[in-house]
């Protein structure tokens, strides 16, 4: 299934960045992207055009197709528009040479743009409530693999050495804000990415890139900084 997105307004805008860090050097590339929440579905002041309309439509008859609810506890947000995916895998760097791990695909959207670019796409999701949404979005793509699993409970390096011999391996996540920390750290301390390339809220990335002596820096920018160069 070829996944449809949209742009909308509402009177509150979510502002995020997305940041890659390498054991060498990178580019950061700041993304100003809609999140699918769900409020979309319901919030008062959501001004949509007809075309528009007709995508969030889709959306929703596809996670009421399959009766998925949206988790406030495990803060759930979907990307719905093309372009973020697309500046993430763009900024990663990722190619047919690339094994990329993913965390949390959601619905698919990065997870679509992954397996157009890289060799090989594991994706660790830890709603098993999604799994009926993904065998449809994701059908049809032969270098995926999805793991139904708890990225935290998970031995990373066991798991990239397993699926990603002989590839340059990658990780990307849209990262709820809520887990954050614990997932960039499991991620950097596993020391089995070339890259990790993750969509976080402005302030985050912020801390991650700042340099000694600036205000945003702290404890979080010395973690990232002494695992990987922002």
């Amino acid at each position: 299934m070829e996944l449809e997105y949209m742009s909308f307004s509402t009177e509150v805008k979510n502002e995020l960045c997305s940041v890659s860090m390498s054991r060498a050097c990178c580019t950061r590339a700041e993304a100003y992207g809609a999140l699918l929440h769900a409020s979309v579905f319901s919030h008062k002041e959501i001004r949509l055009s007809a075309e528009n309309a007709v995508v969030v439509r889709r959306l929703q008859a596809l996670l009421q197709r399959h009766g998925f609810h949206f988790s406030k506890a495990k803060g759930q947000n979907f990307l719905v528009q093309s372009w973020v995916p697309q500046e993430i895998v763009r900024s990663a760097g990722i190619d047919r040479e690339c094994g990329v791990l993913e965390v949390g695909p959601g619905i698919g959207p990065l997870t679509q743009q992954l397996c157009r670019s890289a060799k090989k796409v594991v994706a660790v999701e830890v709603d098993r409530s999604l799994q009926p949404v993904l065998a449809e979005t994701m059908a049809g793509n032969e270098n995926l693999t999805i793991l139904f699993a708890d990225i935290l409970k998970t031995d990373i390096k066991a798991l990239v050495e397993e699926e990603f011999s002989g590839l340059r391996p990658m990780a990307c996540a849209n990262l709820p804000y809520y887990i954050t920390t614990p997932v960039l750290a499991a991620l950097l301390e596993s020391r089995a990415f070339e890259a990790v390339t993750v969509m976080v809220q402005k302030e985050v990335a912020q801390r991650i890139c700042a340099p000694a002596g600036k205000g945003d820096y702290g404890a979080f920018s010395v973690f990232c900084q002494y695992y990987a160069v922002p």
